[in-house]
C-alpha cells in the first residue's frame, strides 16, 4: 500500500467530529461547561461513563438541555502525533431551568 494512502486513511480516522444532542423542548442555550473526555485506539476504547460528571454535578438545580461532543484542532494534532493511540475529545454541556 503506498505511503500516501496510509497517511490519508490515518488522517481520515483522526478527523474532526462534532455530535450534538439536544432535548429540543426549550430555547437554544449556549454551552456553559466543558469537559475533556479521554479515549484510546482511534476512540474505540473510551473513558467509562461512571467517570463522567453527573447531571446534578453539571447542572445543580436545573437540567441538561444540550450536550456536544467535538474535537478541536489541537485534539486532532494530539491524535495524529500519537498515531491514534490517544484521542482526546471535548464535551460541552448547556443547562436549562427545569420547566413545570
Amino acid at each position: 500500500m503506498p505511503a500516501r494512502t496510509i497517511v490519508f486513511l490515518f488522517l481520515l480516522l483522526c478527523s474532526c467530529t462534532h455530535v450534538t444532542m439536544q432535548r429540543g423542548e426549550g430555547p437554544k442555550v449556549e454551552p456553559s461547561q466543558e469537559h475533556r473526555i479521554h479515549s484510546f485506539l482511534f476512540a474505540l476504547i473510551r473513558q467509562p461513563a461512571s467517570a463522567l460528571p453527573t447531571q446534578t454535578t453539571l447542572c445543580p438545580g436545573s437540567r441538561i438541555e444540550t450536550v456536544e461532543f467535538h474535537m478541536t484542532p489541537t485534539d486532532v494534532l494530539i491524535a495524529t502525533a500519537t498515531l491514534g493511540l490517544y484521542v482526546p475529545q471535548h464535551m460541552s454541556v448547556a443547562c436549562a431551568p427545569v420547566s413545570n
